[in-house]
């Protein structure tokens, strides 16, 4: 799909604007190069699937406005992204990777010396295994679907329609299959 875009000053005066996102560093750095008022033909490495993008923030605008525990329509995002499993597994950075591998490994070499009582010996190695669980944590996913396939978006939409039927009610919840 080829399109054509215009680099323009945001707002500008009610004239509606599309935006991109880059889809890479690449494009981020031919992005910022774009002159002003200079039309370009751009073809996307990545469909974004507008509709899709459209259907889910609706529903999570339904949502927000269905319930009272947040105050930031931002937050609530957040918090049904972590509800629907819409996360990846991040590395910590790496000094602390290896400063937790290092305390797990000691764990492991105090665990092992022979005075220890076995009780007590367990609990070393319990502890240097949920040390060792601290490497990584779980970040929430984009809502741009830019870096996903077709099984991840169906994938979060059943697990969103789960969690708000109990919420809005699977008939209205179903209606967001149909466009309406």
């Amino acid at each position: 799909m080829t399109t054509f875009v215009k680099r323009i000053d945001y707002p500008m005066d009610g004239v509606p604007v599309a935006m991109l996102v880059a889809a890479d560093r690449d494009s981020h750095e031919n992005i910022q190069r774009c002159k002003r008022d200079v039309t370009y033909r751009i073809v996307p490495k990545r469909d974004n699937n507008a509709d899709f993008h459209r259907k889910v923030m609706r529903l999570l605008r339904d949502l927000y406005e269905n319930q009272e525990q947040f105050d930031s329509e931002d937050v609530h995002r957040e918090y049904v992204k972590l509800q629907c499993g819409w996360v990846h597994e991040v590395a910590v950075p790496v000094a602390e990777h290896d400063r937790l591998a290092n305390c797990a490994e000691w764990l492991r070499s105090l665990a092992k010396l022979s005075f220890m009582p076995d009780q007590f010996t367990d609990s070393l190695f319990a502890a240097a295994g949920l040390i060792e669980g601290c490497t990584t944590h779980y970040v929430t996913k984009p809502l741009s679907f830019d870096k996903c396939d077709q099984a991840e978006r169906e994938r979060f939409w059943d697990s969103l329609k789960m969690y708000a039927a109990p919420i809005l009610g699977a008939a209205h919840v179903e209606g967001y299959e149909n466009g309406s």
